[in-house]
């Protein structure tokens, strides 16, 4: 895997109704919108934020996103790319189209059927183990049969 950095200098940001949005020159010169998780940013030099590696971003194509009229105004003297955006937060605009409830279901299904699984798959190898080792006579049988 290829990992490619792509240097991107701040021109500042804007807040919309549900999130702010930052406005990144590209090395092409061209405006981004971005959502960043400051969380997640990995500091190059020192305490400031000069230099820094940001966290992975997903390009999430949105025609109605709210941030490019934002950024359109404030940028005039800029090429706004206005098709898509890069969501650094995490989100990533999946929740317009599953309902939070499903994903939360999903996820309580697996923490219960995982631990199932694997237990019921111990235990059957468990067995299958003794089984042989019985018929070999390492161990005795669990269940004595009637003479």
């Amino acid at each position: 895997m290829e990992v490619k950095y792509v240097k991107v200098v701040n021109r500042g940001s804007v807040t919309g109704e549900e999130y702010e949005w930052h406005m990144m020159e590209l090395e092409n010169g061209k405006i981004v919108a971005m959502r960043i998780n400051f969380d997640a940013i990995q500091e190059l030099d020192g305490e400031d934020y000069d230099k820094c590696i940001l966290p992975v971003g997903e390009c999430v194509y949105d025609e109605d996103c709210e941030a490019y009229n934002l950024i359109k105004r404030e940028c005039r003297d800029y090429e706004v790319i206005d098709d898509f955006y890069i969501d650094m937060d995490g989100d990533a605009g999946h929740s317009k189209t599953v309902p939070q409830g499903l994903v939360m279901g999903a996820l309580v299904a697996i923490e219960i059927l995982v631990p199932v699984v694997a237990l019921a798959a111990f235990v059957g190898l468990t067995l299958f183990f003794h089984m042989i080792g019985v018929k070999i006579g390492i161990f005795p049988p669990l269940i004595r049969r009637k003479q």
